[in-house]
C-alpha cells in the first residue's frame, strides 16, 4: 500500500506522524535517480556509495524543510547535487 501514495503523502505522514519507517519509500523509488546522479562526480563504487548514503541521511534530516512547492524529485535533486559539488570541491 505505502508504494501506492505521492510523495508528499509519505513526507506528510514521516514528518506529520513520525511514520520514519516509511523513508524507505522514498529511498527505494530515488536510489537510482540519486545513485546516477553521484555517478557523474564519483566513478569508485565505494565511494559513491557513501556519497548516496549521506544524501539520504540529509534529505531525511531536511525533510521537514520541503515545502512543497515543487515536486519531492527536483527538491531532492537539488540536494544531491549540492552534496555531490561540496565532496567534488574537496
Amino acid at each position: 500500500m505505502d508504494h501506492q501514495l505521492s510523495d508528499e503523502e509519505v513526507i506528510w505522514r514521516i514528518v506529520g506522524n513520525e511514520e520514519s519507517e516509511l523513508f524507505a519509500v522514498l529511498y527505494r523509488r530515488y536510489y537510482s535517480k540519486v545513485n546516477g546522479l553521484c555517478y557523474k562526480f564519483e566513478v569508485c563504487p565505494e565511494k559513491r556509495k557513501d556519497l548516496v548514503q549521506d544524501i539520504f541521511c540529509r534529505v531525511y534530516q531536511k525533510l521537514a524543510q520541503f515545502s512543497g512547492r515543487s515536486a519531492f524529485s527536483s527538491w531532492l535533486y537539488k540536494v544531491a547535487y549540492r552534496h555531490c559539488l561540496d565532496a567534488y570541491r574537496k
